[in-house]
């Protein structure tokens, strides 16, 4: 992801709590790390990100994580074109082989 590019693992981490919906309280907690820590990780991302709120902090994650599902989805459909086409031609030799 571009915008996640710059976000450390932890940063992801923590990111990936508050876009469901946890409380720092419950990031401190599910990541073992104290409430202080995990604001910080809190202001960092929206500093590292551009946005204002939890809000805009979603949606720049969705419009992200949408981003590169689609570009993996044109990845996965270009791969199956090149084997409906290797496929399509090893058909091909196969019946010109039994003419």
């Amino acid at each position: 992801m571009r915008v996640f590019s710059a976000l450390t693992a932890r940063e992801r981490e923590v990111l990936e709590l508050l876009v469901v919906g946890a409380t720092i309280r419950e990031v401190s907690r599910k990541l073992h790390i104290s409430d202080s820590t995990a604001r910080s990780f809190n202001s960092r991302l929206h500093k590292k990100l551009g946005v204002g709120n939890r809000g805009e902090l979603c949606r720049v994650y969705f419009e992200e994580t949408t981003r590169e599902l689609r570009a993996q989805n044109a990845k996965y459909r270009e791969a199956l074109r090149e084997i409906g086409a290797n496929q399509t031609m090893a058909g091909f030799r196969a019946r010109e082989a039994l003419k």
